[in-house]
């Protein structure tokens, strides 16, 4: 029942090709899992109420950037009447 990869594939398929990716994938996922997991490790050292306040620091910065970008008015006719008059 064991059978060579050459005789599973068609010769002329990639198959080569097709499980480097999946083996390249695998392996960049399980070092960024462990980085991941790694850097939250790091975290649980912090309360979970501090953890919370910076989340909620940063969502207010995000919040008020959108809400100045909403307000400022880029009207391009504005020099040429100005010219104009």
């Amino acid at each position: 029942m064991k059978k060579r990869l050459g005789e599973i594939f068609r010769p002329e398929s990639k198959y080569q090709a097709f499980l480097l990716s999946v083996i390249t994938f695998g392996l960049a996922y399980g070092i960024y899992k462990g980085a991941i997991d790694n850097y939250l490790a790091a975290l649980y050292t912090f309360s979970a109420e501090r953890i919370y306040k910076v989340g909620a620091v940063f969502m207010q910065l995000g919040l008020r950037s959108s809400a100045y970008a909403a307000t400022i008015r880029t009207d391009k006719n504005k020099g040429r009447k100005a010219a104009a008059s």
